[in-house]
């Protein structure tokens, strides 16, 4: 695919998920969520975790707020704590469609194997209780700030979560953040008849000013491409080596 194509194409992503984004949470949408503030949790709704490319890098900073973060004790990130959850539903009655997003610290153990179907259905329902709370009527539509103590806060179900809880149900989504910038590796696991496993789909890069960017896990074809870039190099030092002699 030539450069000119492939911008394009994530150009017509990004348009893509900032008009998802802009109305109020639909199951399939991914939430980032930031908690550690003295009273209230932050939320925004990212859009369709299915329009993530998967090759390359997507910006992801507008879908966040500096000014709701900041007016809700996040002026410093350090010290917080942020992460990413979502669901897909079984779209059109189909089946084998459906999964969870999370994420983990960059290069932690992957999010656990969901167990069962009702475990992927436990976790569904925790996302939907936490997403639902963008209704809306946020400023920006695609955000809520939520008192922490709130059940379906981020706090509450994802970081510190009793029973039925995203924790409970899936595991801790949170990343603590330190230093100019966070990484977050973000997983996709689908859910079948049995477990498949997480899936690494990229990573997400917060940054202290709020920069949020999403970097694409490269394509097996990309892997092959680098391999095979790897074998000429060393092809043409072998030469060179002989050249000499």
């Amino acid at each position: 695919m030539n450069g000119y194509v492939k911008n394009m194409l994530l150009t017509t992503t990004a348009i893509a998920m900032v008009a998802t984004a802009k109305a109020q949470y639909a199951p399939g949408d991914l939430v980032i969520g930031f908690t550690g503030g003295a009273v209230n949790d932050v939320l925004f709704d990212l859009g369709a975790g299915t329009s993530l490319p998967t090759s390359g890098t997507l910006n992801l900073s507008s879908f966040l707020s500096s000014s709701l973060l900041q007016g809700n004790d996040y002026t410093s990130l350090a010290g917080k704590f942020v992460g990413v959850i979502g669901e897909r539903p079984t779209p059109g009655g189909t089946t084998g469609n459906q999964g969870i997003w999370s994420t983990k610290p960059h290069g932690a153990a992957a999010p656990a194997t969901l167990a069962s179907l009702s475990a992927f259905n436990g976790a569904k329902l925790a996302v939907d209780s936490t997403g639902g709370l963008i209704d809306g009527t946020g400023s920006p539509a695609n955000s809520i700030a939520v008192d922490k103590t709130d059940p379906n806060s981020w706090n509450a179900n994802v970081r510190n979560g009793g029973a039925n809880s995203f924790t409970s149900t899936y595991g801790d989504a949170s990343v603590p953040f330190a230093g100019s910038s966070t990484v977050l590796d973000l997983y996709y696991e689908k859910w079948q008849d049995a477990p498949t496993g997480p899936a690494l789909l990229g990573t997400l890069t917060l940054g202290s000013d709020y920069s949020l960017s999403f970097e694409a896990v490269p394509e097996p074809t990309t892997f092959g491409l680098f391999a095979g870039l790897g074998l000429l190099v060393l092809g043409l030092r072998r030469t060179m080596r002989i050249a000499k002699a």
